[in-house]
């Protein structure tokens, strides 16, 4: 059984980036989503986004929460192997997934997980 890390490098997904990443999901699962969103009130659009949130937790592969449990880290490497700890990381392609991931001027980092993350 593969051990639960205790740090992993990665990129800091805050609440802003996670609900825009929420927001894409809808408009990828609803082509009208964002004209029906705009028809609800503010309590039933701000459920409708939290929805849309945890299902990009979920689903972006390799998420943890930090170990404040405030932010999500979009996972690269983490220490609970030799392997993950040593993976290849190759600095152009970063500054495209920190674009993409909507952190354009963040550099992946190593960051304390809460324990038992997967």
């Amino acid at each position: 059984m593969r051990p639960s890390p205790k740090a992993a490098y990665g990129f800091v997904l805050g609440p802003a980036e996670r609900r825009r990443w929420a927001i894409w999901y809808g408009k990828y699962m609803d082509r009208n989503f964002e004209k029906n969103l705009s028809k609800l009130s503010p309590e039933e659009m701000e459920k409708e986004l939290q929805a849309n949130d945890i299902v990009v937790i979920n689903y972006l592969p390799g998420f943890m929460v930090d170990e404040r449990g405030m932010d999500y880290l979009f996972v690269l490497r983490d220490d609970a192997t030799g392997r993950g700890m040593v993976a290849h990381t190759d600095p152009e392609l970063m500054k495209k997934l920190a674009k993409r991931l909507g952190v354009p001027d963040q550099e992946a980092g190593w960051y304390r997980v809460l324990f038992g993350a997967k």
